[in-house]
């Protein structure tokens, strides 16, 4: 199948990729002239094809002779939270109407979401598909909007949304200060508080989208992947020091420095123009109770089960990361 996969140049694009191909998929990355094609141009046999989500009138031939989109493009940072709306609500509709426009010959829509779409779950109740959606940050809401609007296209294509959780791997830089700050011998910790995360290791998700690009499921559907398995800050910090036989000291972290270190970190991503991780959009999510979410639909519906959990995913992480000097 001819696929097209928007946002193919982030980590998990590195990491889909070869798995595609291995299903001798033909892949054609959608890039824009500023991309940097270094990873994919170490994969090879990808074809490129240059356009914008936020220009509409360059995603038509992008998408000739294409039988599937995969979309992944998206922001998890912005300077102004306008700029989540622009690019992931605004551009993922763009992409869905063009897709919709090609008529038969494109018939999959594949949209990688985020459980921030949903928002955050209870401690003892993981997010299933059935519950309300309920996003507290401005990044969440965008996502949420994106999906809507690929939803509108469900009886024109074969609609499916999938909703990763925490997401990591190689060459994943969300998650590398957590192993960079365990090597050196640190934990942290918020007194009082022990939030849970449901997490997938990146070559998971790859296998899920993989099913997806073939199998029959409802138009619309939409589903969570993640390891059925849930950790808390603690327990992941204490798997990273196993995989890299460190002793580490905890250091305790009040949640109130958390506020004026985000305003300092926003002012300074306003004065430079360049986003942060460190803001009170994203600060919104971490003060939240749990982020966990249910993978059981995906398994009931496709007996699909995911093959790591966090020492093994972690394990492949710091054996890539040291391998490519980035710990």
């Amino acid at each position: 199948m001819r696929i097209l996969i928007t946002g193919g140049t982030g980590f998990i694009g590195y990491n889909l990729v070869p798995i595609l191909q291995q299903e001798q998929h033909e892949i054609i990355c959608l890039v824009r002239e500023t991309s940097n094609l270094r990873w994919l141009n170490s994969i090879g046999h990808i074809e490129y094809r240059y356009g914008d989500l936020l220009a509409p009138e360059s995603l038509d031939a992008a998408l000739d002779g294409i039988e599937c989109v995969i979309h992944m493009a998206g922001t998890v940072v912005a300077v102004h939270k306008r700029d989540f709306y622009r690019i992931n609500h605004i551009g993922t509709r763009n992409v869905v109407e063009a897709a919709a426009r090609k008529g038969s010959d494109l018939s999959r829509f594949i949209m990688v979401s985020s459980l921030s779409a949903a928002g955050p779950s209870k401690p003892d109740k993981p997010m299933t598909e059935s519950m309300p959606d309920l996003p507290v940050s401005a990044y969440g809401e965008s996502k949420l909007l994106g999906e809507r609007a690929v939803q509108e296209h469900r009886e024109q294509l074969r609609i499916a949304v999938v909703r990763p959780p925490i997401v990591y791997g190689p060459k994943d830089v969300g998650v590398q200060g957590f192993f960079q700050l365990v090597k050196k011998g640190w934990q942290i910790k918020f007194p009082g508080e022990n939030p849970r995360f449901s997490m997938v290791y990146v070559k998971d998700l790859s296998r899920a989208l993989v099913t997806l690009v073939t199998a029959d499921y409802f138009s619309g559907s939409q589903y969570y992947i993640s390891d059925p398995v849930t950790y808390s800050v603690p327990e992941i910090q204490d798997i990273i020091a196993d995989v890299l036989n460190r002793n580490t000291t905890t250091i305790p972290i009040p949640k109130l420095l958390l506020y004026p270190a985000a305003a300092g970190s926003e002012l300074v991503a306003r004065l430079r123009n360049k986003p942060t991780f460190l803001n009170f959009d994203k600060l919104k999510e971490v003060v939240q109770p749990a982020w966990t979410c249910s993978p059981e639909k995906f398994a009931q519906d496709f007996g699909f089960h995911t093959e790591y959990g966090l020492a093994e995913g972690a394990a492949e992480t710091v054996e890539w990361y040291q391998s490519h000097g980035w710990l």
